[in-house]
């Protein structure tokens, strides 16, 4: 069962979480002061008028971050808006999902993956290995959802780490993170098996992922686990 699209930019609110949204009709103005693009992009919340375009540029000025917002399958018409307003597209992306128990029928290895929360001191040097700093850690930090973090250990060594967190029937993972020399060794599978079999126990009905089109390995990896495409967005960007 794949849900509709809104469940998902939903469970993205609740699993990566903004420092504060702010209602301002017809926007979504997220306010964080640091975290990556899905913290800090603006969203419609009905139709838009090139003043009502004016009014949300004027509040992320305010906010003292950049003029960028998420462009979802419903958002053509303030797509093309915003590119004759000298905006550029970027970082097309696809959320891929699989049913929990699609993925929990393979038992796992032997102390093999783990989960907790707070993350331990290794899990947080792998993250900054894999260029998830410190904001994006301050983001998981303020989720109020269901979390946790997860690593795993091949021969006795720690080899990766990522986060998932819970909102309503779906399970999100992010941050996940393999070291350069234990990729295509099953890392990546058993964490996020590892994090469906956690998702399951906490009732989540999918668990999902958003991926970069461009990152041709990642979307191999979640393929073949047998998930699925549900939803596509961008970002609209003005330099």
């Amino acid at each position: 069962m794949i849900f509709s699209d809104c469940k998902y930019f939903d469970a993205i609110d609740g699993t990566w979480s903004p420092k504060q949204i702010i209602e301002m009709n017809p926007w979504r103005i997220r306010k964080s002061d640091c975290g990556g693009k899905r913290v800090t992009a603006t969203t419609a919340t009905g139709s838009v008028t090139d003043s009502d375009i004016d009014v949300a540029e004027l509040e992320m000025n305010k906010l003292g971050q950049a003029l960028l917002f998420m462009l979802r399958p419903e958002d053509e018409a303030l797509n093309s808006q915003l590119l004759r307003r000298g905006y550029r597209n970027l970082n097309e992306t696809t959320i891929f999902t699989c049913s929990t128990t699609d993925l929990t029928n393979v038992s796992l290895p032997k102390v093999t993956v783990f989960n907790m929360w707070e993350p331990l001191a290794i899990m947080d040097e792998m993250w900054d290995k894999g260029g998830i700093g410190l904001c994006r850690r301050k983001v998981m930090s303020r989720v109020k959802v269901p979390k946790t973090g997860f690593f795993v250990r091949l021969n006795d060594k720690p080899v990766g780490v990522g986060f998932a967190a819970i909102d309503g029937p779906i399970a999100m993972v992010h941050a996940l993170h393999v070291s350069d020399q234990h990729r295509r060794k099953k890392a990546a599978t058993w964490l996020v098996r590892g994090a469906a079999r956690w998702a399951e126990s906490y009732g989540a009905q999918q668990i999902s992922v958003a991926c970069l089109n461009a990152n041709f390995g990642a979307k191999a990896l979640f393929l073949s686990l047998g998930f699925l495409p549900a939803v596509e967005y961008h970002y609209c960007m003005k330099d």
